[in-house]
Protein backbone atom coordinates (compact mmCIF):
# COMPACT_ATOMS: atom_id res chain seq x y z
CA UNK A 1 0.00 0.00 0.00
CA UNK A 2 1.03 3.89 0.24
CA UNK A 3 2.93 3.43 3.79
CA UNK A 4 4.86 0.35 2.24
CA UNK A 5 5.62 2.17 -0.89
CA UNK A 6 6.96 5.13 1.30
CA UNK A 7 9.04 2.81 3.36
CA UNK A 8 10.87 1.68 -0.08
CA UNK A 9 11.03 5.19 -1.42
CA UNK A 10 12.82 6.10 2.07
CA UNK A 11 15.27 3.04 2.00
CA UNK A 12 16.05 3.42 -1.57
CA UNK A 13 17.20 7.54 -0.97
CA UNK A 14 19.38 6.10 2.18
CA UNK A 15 20.68 3.53 -0.28
CA UNK A 16 21.78 6.14 -2.47
CA UNK A 17 23.10 8.34 0.22
CA UNK A 18 25.16 5.79 2.20
CA UNK A 19 26.84 4.82 -1.58
CA UNK A 20 27.18 8.86 -2.00
CA UNK A 21 29.63 8.87 1.38
CA UNK A 22 31.25 6.11 0.51
CA UNK A 23 32.35 7.96 -2.53
CA UNK A 24 30.77 5.62 -5.06
CA UNK A 25 29.63 7.02 -8.47
CA UNK A 26 26.68 9.89 -8.07
CA UNK A 27 25.68 8.06 -11.66
CA UNK A 28 26.02 4.56 -10.46
CA UNK A 29 24.41 5.08 -7.07
CA UNK A 30 21.45 6.86 -8.34
CA UNK A 31 21.12 4.54 -11.42
CA UNK A 32 21.15 1.34 -8.45
CA UNK A 33 18.91 2.89 -6.40
CA UNK A 34 16.13 3.89 -9.10
CA UNK A 35 16.50 -0.35 -9.53
CA UNK A 36 16.08 -0.91 -5.93
CA UNK A 37 13.03 1.18 -5.71
CA UNK A 38 11.44 0.29 -9.16
CA UNK A 39 12.35 -3.86 -8.89
CA UNK A 40 9.91 -3.34 -5.60
CA UNK A 41 7.27 -0.86 -6.54
CA UNK A 42 7.35 -0.14 -10.62
CA UNK A 43 5.11 3.34 -10.16
CA UNK A 44 7.65 4.80 -7.79
CA UNK A 45 10.19 5.27 -10.44
CA UNK A 46 9.02 8.93 -10.99
CA UNK A 47 9.64 9.67 -7.23
CA UNK A 48 12.23 7.64 -6.50
CA UNK A 49 14.25 10.17 -9.42
CA UNK A 50 13.05 12.90 -7.98
CA UNK A 51 14.79 12.23 -4.26
CA UNK A 52 18.01 10.62 -5.57
CA UNK A 53 18.25 13.98 -8.13
CA UNK A 54 17.81 16.30 -5.25
CA UNK A 55 20.26 14.13 -2.79
CA UNK A 56 22.65 14.28 -6.11
CA UNK A 57 22.47 18.18 -6.45
CA UNK A 58 23.05 18.94 -2.96
CA UNK A 59 26.13 16.40 -2.99
CA UNK A 60 27.48 17.91 -5.61
CA UNK A 61 26.91 21.46 -4.65
CA UNK A 62 28.67 21.18 -1.96
CA UNK A 63 31.51 19.19 -3.48
CA UNK A 64 31.64 22.66 -5.81
CA UNK A 65 31.41 24.55 -3.26
CA UNK A 66 34.51 23.16 -1.29
CA UNK A 67 36.72 23.50 -4.49
CA UNK A 68 35.92 27.00 -5.13
CA UNK A 69 36.88 27.89 -1.42
CA UNK A 70 40.36 25.59 -1.70
CA UNK A 71 40.91 27.94 -5.12
CA UNK A 72 40.65 31.44 -3.50
CA UNK A 73 42.44 30.31 -0.49
CA UNK A 74 45.25 28.98 -2.92
CA UNK A 75 44.60 32.41 -4.70
CA UNK A 76 44.72 34.80 -1.66
CA UNK A 77 47.92 32.85 -0.28
CA UNK A 78 49.70 32.83 -3.83
CA UNK A 79 48.99 36.47 -3.76
CA UNK A 80 50.72 37.15 -0.33
CA UNK A 81 53.89 34.92 -0.87
CA UNK A 82 54.62 34.50 -5.05
CA UNK A 83 57.67 32.76 -4.04
CA UNK A 84 55.78 29.74 -2.90
CA UNK A 85 55.42 26.78 -5.71
CA UNK A 86 51.93 25.31 -6.57
CA UNK A 87 52.61 22.61 -4.52
CA UNK A 88 53.41 24.17 -1.16
CA UNK A 89 50.67 27.12 -1.88
CA UNK A 90 47.84 23.88 -2.29
CA UNK A 91 49.25 22.01 0.59
CA UNK A 92 49.00 25.09 2.92
CA UNK A 93 45.28 25.68 1.96
CA UNK A 94 44.67 22.48 2.09
CA UNK A 95 46.14 22.39 6.12
CA UNK A 96 44.51 25.62 7.02
CA UNK A 97 40.73 23.81 5.48
CA UNK A 98 42.07 20.70 7.54
CA UNK A 99 42.21 22.66 10.34
CA UNK A 100 39.16 24.40 9.92
CA UNK A 101 37.14 20.97 9.39
CA UNK A 102 38.68 19.23 12.50
CA UNK A 103 38.73 21.89 14.94
CA UNK A 104 35.75 23.90 14.15
CA UNK A 105 37.40 26.80 14.26
CA UNK A 106 37.16 29.81 11.61
CA UNK A 107 39.18 29.56 8.35
CA UNK A 108 40.27 32.97 7.97
CA UNK A 109 41.34 33.11 11.61
CA UNK A 110 44.13 30.13 10.65
CA UNK A 111 44.88 31.45 7.73
CA UNK A 112 45.30 35.35 8.98
CA UNK A 113 47.62 33.63 12.00
CA UNK A 114 49.37 31.62 9.76
CA UNK A 115 50.15 34.96 7.28
CA UNK A 116 51.00 37.20 10.51
CA UNK A 117 53.53 33.82 11.74
CA UNK A 118 55.17 32.98 8.57
CA UNK A 119 53.53 34.80 5.43
CA UNK A 120 52.57 31.18 4.89
CA UNK A 121 55.69 29.54 4.50
CA UNK A 122 56.22 26.07 5.83
CA UNK A 123 59.82 26.63 6.08
CA UNK A 124 60.29 29.36 8.57
CA UNK A 125 62.26 29.07 11.57
CA UNK A 126 62.26 31.97 13.67
CA UNK A 127 64.32 31.14 16.81
CA UNK A 128 62.98 27.89 18.52
CA UNK A 129 59.33 28.62 16.93
CA UNK A 130 59.05 26.75 13.22
CA UNK A 131 56.63 26.32 10.09
CA UNK A 132 53.52 28.05 9.15
CA UNK A 133 52.21 28.89 12.79
CA UNK A 134 55.47 29.35 14.48
CA UNK A 135 54.66 26.88 16.71
CA UNK A 136 57.75 26.79 19.70
CA UNK A 137 59.06 23.03 19.86
CA UNK A 138 58.50 22.63 23.57
CA UNK A 139 54.89 23.27 23.17
CA UNK A 140 54.95 21.08 20.19
CA UNK A 141 57.06 18.04 22.29
CA UNK A 142 54.56 18.97 25.04
CA UNK A 143 51.77 17.26 22.39
CA UNK A 144 54.17 14.26 21.61
CA UNK A 145 55.10 16.42 18.10
CA UNK A 146 58.82 16.62 16.87
CA UNK A 147 60.42 19.79 14.93
CA UNK A 148 59.94 17.85 11.90
CA UNK A 149 56.34 16.99 13.04
CA UNK A 150 54.98 20.99 12.88
CA UNK A 151 57.32 21.82 9.95
CA UNK A 152 54.64 19.52 8.11
CA UNK A 153 51.74 22.15 7.71
CA UNK A 154 48.55 19.89 8.04
CA UNK A 155 50.02 19.10 11.48
CA UNK A 156 50.73 22.48 12.14
CA UNK A 157 47.65 24.25 11.25
CA UNK A 158 45.94 21.22 13.33
CA UNK A 159 47.97 22.00 16.52
CA UNK A 160 48.07 25.80 15.92
CA UNK A 161 44.01 25.80 15.37
CA UNK A 162 43.59 23.46 18.52
CA UNK A 163 45.92 26.13 21.00
CA UNK A 164 44.14 29.14 19.94
CA UNK A 165 40.65 27.13 20.05
CA UNK A 166 41.87 26.31 23.82
CA UNK A 167 42.95 29.86 24.64
CA UNK A 168 39.45 31.19 23.23
CA UNK A 169 37.86 28.79 26.06
CA UNK A 170 39.90 29.51 28.71
CA UNK A 171 40.09 33.67 28.05
CA UNK A 172 36.17 33.51 27.72
CA UNK A 173 35.72 34.17 24.57
CA UNK A 174 38.59 37.15 24.53
CA UNK A 175 39.96 36.47 21.06
CA UNK A 176 42.55 39.42 21.45
CA UNK A 177 43.81 37.73 24.92
CA UNK A 178 43.47 34.21 23.59
CA UNK A 179 45.34 35.46 20.28
CA UNK A 180 48.19 37.17 22.39
CA UNK A 181 48.41 34.29 24.86
CA UNK A 182 49.24 32.37 21.29
CA UNK A 183 51.82 34.62 20.82
CA UNK A 184 53.72 35.46 23.96
CA UNK A 185 52.43 32.65 25.97
CA UNK A 186 49.83 32.03 29.31
CA UNK A 187 52.46 32.85 31.54
CA UNK A 188 52.91 36.62 30.50
CA UNK A 189 49.09 37.14 29.93
CA UNK A 190 48.86 36.09 33.48
CA UNK A 191 51.40 38.10 34.83
CA UNK A 192 49.91 40.88 32.71
CA UNK A 193 52.97 41.37 31.33
CA UNK A 194 51.88 41.66 27.56
CA UNK A 195 50.96 44.06 25.31
CA UNK A 196 47.96 43.09 22.32
CA UNK A 197 49.68 44.38 18.98
CA UNK A 198 50.21 41.29 17.80
CA UNK A 199 46.35 39.79 18.03
CA UNK A 200 45.00 43.51 16.90
CA UNK A 201 47.37 42.51 13.61
CA UNK A 202 46.12 39.09 13.36
CA UNK A 203 42.35 40.26 13.66
CA UNK A 204 42.27 43.11 11.19
CA UNK A 205 44.09 40.30 8.67
CA UNK A 206 41.54 38.01 9.46
CA UNK A 207 38.80 40.70 8.61
CA UNK A 208 40.93 41.47 5.08
CA UNK A 209 40.90 37.58 4.19
CA UNK A 210 37.57 37.06 4.97
CA UNK A 211 35.96 40.12 2.97
CA UNK A 212 38.76 38.43 0.07
CA UNK A 213 37.13 35.20 0.69
CA UNK A 214 33.56 36.64 0.56
CA UNK A 215 34.29 38.10 -2.81
CA UNK A 216 35.51 35.15 -4.19
CA UNK A 217 32.46 32.60 -3.14
CA UNK A 218 29.95 35.27 -4.06
CA UNK A 219 31.48 35.02 -8.17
Amino acid sequence: GKNLSILILIISAIVFIVDIARDKAIVDSFMFAVSLAVAAIPEALSSIVTIVLAFGTQKMSKSNAIVKKLNAVKAFIKSKNPKLSDAVVTKVAEAALYANQKNKMDLSLILAVMWKESTFSPSVITGPCYGVMQIHKNTAAGFGYKVADIQDPYRAAELGSRLIKSYIAKYNQNLVIALTAYNQGTGNVARGNYNTNYAKNVINKQAAIQAYLDAAMSK
